[in-house]
């Protein structure tokens, strides 16, 4: 998260405003974000006042706005890596967020509707990373570096527990009142939900649901692609997209939606009652029943829909696992969008990688790649790294360290346990017991995500055993599915562009760049950087034989420079982790939110990295 704010002064601070609402349609139409976010400033201007006069600091708004849309705070997914306040606790933990800073909030619900104890931990973690926070509805500023006195606390308290209490409540009455619907539903009463497939809408008497004509016929000339032209998904999803038809939520097609959607059994009108689970921390949707039949209008004839169902069983879900053809299926990814490139037997000349993205005609503009000389370099390279020396490196010690921080984790929640279960042993109070067992459940859950995390480090820590890949004959389909399992063990993705291509190892080992042609070992021999994905790049050290370069490079300051940059064009939060693929996808996102050709990726990454350009376009505009 980044702002270009210079503070000169330093009795200025930074104000980030955070806003949420639960649910995607307030934020669209109840204003709710809007009011939220007017009354923050408000609340900035009357502070910067009162300051002013009383000589104390002031703060100025950062660029940065934090919105959260549709994610809960009772279950907590605004603190996830996908949330707003999230990526915000993330950037302040990496120091991206300056001390001394405050978030202003309008009230503690905003924040947390979960338990007082995991409500309170998130005040908790914004302290320790020097993160104050000001509470509108109180007019109360928690001031990280000093003591709350009892009122403050007891005020805090109360209201964690009225927030956590009033959306157990409304829960509750959510739930009575849509199970008192499903009850009055067969008798002609109110449909429990107006939540329905995208090609169809709740009546106005919301007693049934109703097609909307030109959504239907249109999934109906989809299964018909199907059916009579024995079209692919991919296939259907690039002619949609040449016409400039979009998908029934405004978007471009995708093939993974034309597969759902053909297998979709609402299509016939078909419904699978389900209820919620919340056994395993988050809610997650199971099967209630029987599916009723007849519960949505039909849009597709069960005949039709029962031909494209046999039809997939006519054919192998792609080629590519069946005789591997790309040698690093999966693994490869496009340089511009970070989309899965792959393999096309052409007619005439070399096999190609080309991307799904552009395939499907999604944005991306790269076009294709020749695929042999990708795989004879990476099985080359891949064969002539000095392995022993890239695990055994300075990238080593960070996950000795993880390996020793999760065995550490592993222990305290063993020991916890194992505290828990005796106390489960001596209360008799049922509040008291089923606390504990919550607790003890939620303990469990996390020594398995630590033995889990434990176990992907330990993999990634063990140096990759190429001698039985290299005595593999890949002339077969066996052997290549065998060095395909093998290669995919420890190497995450590989990015190819025309001239190189960047391999990402598992386990935070690192990167390394090889070059396709050897006019680039030439001149990174002479000093000059090269690759123009990686141009600024940190260059580490050369591995691998003189025949078969690899230049091992640090990406992460690269990563974080683009992060930053781009972030400026795009509201979507900033990948919390320093990884050269979500960057890759950010970037993407994000001319594609600017309405930016990737044509203008070169250019438009300059003047993001120039300040003094910036200022001039933000007072142009």
């Amino acid at each position: 998260m980044e702002n270009e704010i210079i503070i000169d002064n330093v009795e200025t601070r930074l104000a980030f405003i955070y806003s949420r609402v639960s649910k995607s349609v307030q934020s669209t139409k109840g204003g709710g974000i809007t009011r939220q976010i007017e009354q923050s400033k408000k609340f900035i201007n009357d502070l910067n006042l009162k300051n002013e006069k009383e000589g104390l600091v002031q703060y100025q708004l950062a660029d940065d706005i934090i919105i959260d849309r549709g994610l809960s705070a009772y279950s907590g997914l605004n603190t996830a890596e996908n949330g707003g306040l999230g990526a915000f606790l993330q950037a302040a933990k990496d120091g991206r967020i300056p001390p001394y800073s405050m978030l202003v909030v309008e009230a503690i619900d905003r924040i947390s509707r979960m338990e007082p104890n995991r409500a309170r931990m998130i005040f908790s973690e914004l302290a320790k990373n020097k993160i104050d926070v000001a509470i509108q509805r109180f007019n109360m500023i928690l001031y990280h570096d000093r003591q709350a006195d009892l009122g403050i606390d007891v005020q805090l308290t109360v209201a964690f527990h009225m927030a956590y209490s009033e959306s157990n409540m409304k829960s509750y009455r959510i739930k009575a009142r849509f199970d008192k619907k499903r009850e009055e539903e067969p008798q002609g009463g109110e449909r429990r939900t107006s939540i329905c497939p995208s090609w169809m809408t709740l009546s106005v008497c919301k007693t049934k649901f109703e097609l909307i004509p030109d959504y239907s016929a249109l999934l109906q000339r989809i299964y018909r692609m199907r059916i009579d032209d024995n079209l692919g998904s991919s296939r259907v999803a690039k002619i949609l997209n040449s016409e400039g038809i979009k998908n029934f939520n405004g978007r471009t097609w995708s093939c993974t939606l034309i597969q759902k959607y053909w297998k979709m059994s609402q299509a016939i009108g078909l419904f699978q009652p389900t209820t919620d689970d919340y056994s395993n921390k988050y809610r997650r949707k199971i099967p209630l029943g029987d599916p009723i039949a007849d519960y949505y209008p039909a849009a597709i004839s069960k005949e039709d829909f029962a031909k494209v169902q046999l039809s997939f069983k006519k054919y192998q879900k792609g080629t590519k696992s069946y005789n591997y053809k790309n040698l690093f299926a999966v693994m490869l990814k496009c340089p511009q969008c970070g989309g899965t490139l792959s393999y096309s037997q052409v007619t005439r000349g070399q096999p190609k990688l080309r991307c799904r993205n552009y395939l499907d005609n999604r944005g991306c503009t790269k076009g294709s790649i020749n695929y042999l000389p990708v795989e004879k370099l990476l099985v080359d390279s891949l064969s002539s790294i000095n392995y022993t020396k890239l695990y055994k490196g300075n990238k080593n010690k960070s996950i000795e360290t993880q390996l020793a921080d999760t065995e550490l984790q592993v222990n305290q929640h063993e020991n916890k346990i194992n505290e828990l279960k005796q106390q489960l042993n001596i209360v008799g109070n049922a509040m008291a017991i089923s606390a504990l067992a919550t607790e003890l459940d939620k303990t469990c859950g996390e020594l398995d995500n630590c033995k889990r995390q434990q176990t992907s480090l330990l993999q990634s820590f063990s140096i990759p055993k190429m001698p039985a890949a290299n005595q593999l004959d890949l002339t077969t389909i066996e052997s290549r599915s065998k060095y395909n399992y093998l290669i995919n063990g420890f190497v995450d993705y590989i990015v190819v562009s025309e001239q190189d291509c960047i391999v990402v190892f598992k386990g935070n080992v690192g990167a390394v760049q090889l070059f396709l042609h050897n006019r680039y070992n030439k001149l990174r021999d002479r000093g000059y950087l090269v690759g123009k994905d990686i141009i600024d790049a940190k260059f580490m050290s050369e591995g691998a034989t003189s025949e078969h370069k690899g230049f091992q490079v640090d990406l992460n300051a690269l990563v974080q420079s683009r992060n930053e940059g781009f972030n400026q064009l795009t509201r979507k939060a900033v990948p919390a982790s320093l990884d050269y693929l979500a960057s890759i996808k950010f970037v993407f996102n994000a001319m594609q939110d600017a309405g930016l050709s990737m044509s203008h990726l070169k250019a438009t990454s300059f003047v993001l990295s120039n300040k003094a350009l910036m200022n001039v376009i933000r007072k142009m505009t």
